[in-house]
Formats: structure tokens, C-alpha cells, sequence
């Protein structure tokens, strides 16, 4: 599949969750893996921005900047 792990772990613990509640149905499959993919997305970009921080050098100049893995991590979690 298209879903990396951390994708795919939530695609079982929501679905799960979801099917208890009797609220998922087939017509649900795309929306939830659009949910799943921006989740590992946001998780994956987390992982890096504890590694390297929010501010992180510019690769030209040095300057500091906004990490790009920040604006990943807040671009999925408006998703």
C-alpha cells in the first residue's frame, strides 16, 4: 500500500474505533486514508523537528528560519 507505518497504525486503531461506533461504512475508505496519510505525515515531521528544533540555519546564509519540518507538521495538521 501507499500508507507508511505510522499511516497504516492509525488506519488500524481509527478503523477499529470507528467500526465499534458503527460509523464507518466503504464509502469512508478514502476520506480515512487521506486522515491516516496526513497523520504519519504530522508524526514523521514531528520526529524531526524534536531532533532538530523549531529554528533551524538556512542552508545559504545561516540565518535562522522556521524549520521546514515545523511548516510540514502544521501543514497536516491543518489537513
Amino acid at each position: 500500500g501507499f500508507l507508511t507505518n505510522e499511516a497504516r497504525a492509525e488506519w488500524f486503531r481509527t478503523a477499529k474505533v470507528l467500526k465499534e461506533m458503527q460509523l464507518l461504512t466503504p464509502a469512508d475508505r478514502a476520506a480515512l486514508a487521506a486522515y491516516c496519510t496526513a497523520y504519519g505525515r504530522w508524526v514523521e515531521a514531528e520526529k524531526q523537528v524534536q531532533k532538530y528544533g523549531t529554528i533551524v540555519k538556512s542552508p545559504n546564509k545561516g540565518f535562522p528560519m522556521k524549520s521546514p519540518y515545523l511548516t510540514v507538521a502544521d501543514q497536516a495538521l491543518d489537513i
